[in-house]
């Protein structure tokens, strides 16, 4: 798709699938604005063809919203199913200004033996993941979530996001998180102003607070965790939010690296956990300015 102006999708779908030896097409979408309300953008192969990529150039801004009242949300999604041999591939967006509200999400999902492709966005001013709500089947977060099958043995997708400010709030959610034997994939964020990751989404039984998260999804899953990279001006996490890597038994933890010029971390944490025989990663700081921990 080409326009020049505005692509408006309201419960609308896109999609490339395979059932087959053969791979999905790609999409290709060049406008100004694109804007998506309880709509979808979905590459998926169901055989042991490949899915293609996603790529989306918008010059001012890309913007994903859920219709609340019927839990409908947007998505843009690379996917290989269940019993699927094919590879996913990635998902590319350039932007001005990427914004993606309450649980509307950009996703990669392996539930077959195919491996995942990455996620890199580069937008040039802002990117803003805002939101979250609990429904009958769950949790319905904005974010990126990538996530394999217990019977994937290859490597998550990385995620890659060049931005002036990121902004993770309200619940919201960053997660690479391999169930099967490989390993996780890598969240990096070179943000040239702030990164701030705050508040939470409450529920009858507390609170699930915004994070950046690299680490199994499931007991027993077997791979190593994936790092975290963290490159700004001002990094603030606040308010139950979080910054964290963590692995299961046998496999190791990431690492988390910072390098900014102020750190302001209050009623949050950022942490390498290791909950079994596996060894936590590490958490390197190059900070030039102020650290406040509270």
């Amino acid at each position: 798709l080409n326009v020049e102006d505005t692509i408006e999708l309201t419960e609308a779908n896109i999609s490339s699938t395979t059932f087959g030896p053969g791979d999905t097409g790609h999409i290709l979408i060049e406008t100004g604005q694109l804007s998506m309300v309880g709509s979808e953008i979905v590459l998926k192969t169901f055989a042991s063809g490949n899915a293609g990529n996603i790529r989306i150039r918008a010059d001012e801004s890309v913007e994903l919203n859920t219709i609340l009242e019927t839990v409908n949300r947007s998505a843009i999604a690379n996917e290989v199913a269940e019993g699927a041999s094919g590879a996913g591939g990635e998902i590319t967006i350039e932007t001005s200004i990427l914004k993606i509200f309450d649980g509307s999400a950009l996703q990669l999902v392996s539930s077959g033996t195919g491996n995942v492709g990455d996620i890199n966005i580069t937008a040039s001013e802002s990117v803003d993941f805002v939101g979250g709500f609990l429904t009958g089947s769950g949790f319905l977060l904005s974010g990126i979530l990538v996530f394999d099958s217990p019977d994937n043995r290859t490597a998550n997708g990385d995620v890659t996001i060049t931005t002036g400010q990121l902004r993770v709030l309200d619940g919201a959610q960053i997660t690479t998180s391999p169930r099967g034997t490989g390993n996780g994939g890598n969240i990096t964020i070179v943000a040239r102003d702030s990164i701030d990751i705050t508040g939470g989404v409450r529920f009858d039984d507390g609170r699930l607070g915004s994070s950046l998260s690299a680490g199994p999804q499931l007991v027993g899953s077997s791979g190593n965790g994936g790092n975290i990279i963290l490159r700004t001006g001002q990094l603030r996490v606040h308010d139950g939010g979080a910054v964290q890597t963590f692995s299961f038994e046998p496999g190791d933890g990431g690492d988390i690296i910072v390098d900014a010029t102020s750190v302001n971390v209050t009623n949050a944490k950022i942490s390498a956990e290791a909950f079994g025989e596996g060894n936590a990663g590490n958490v390197d700081a190059i900070i030039s300015g102020r650290i406040l921990l509270d």
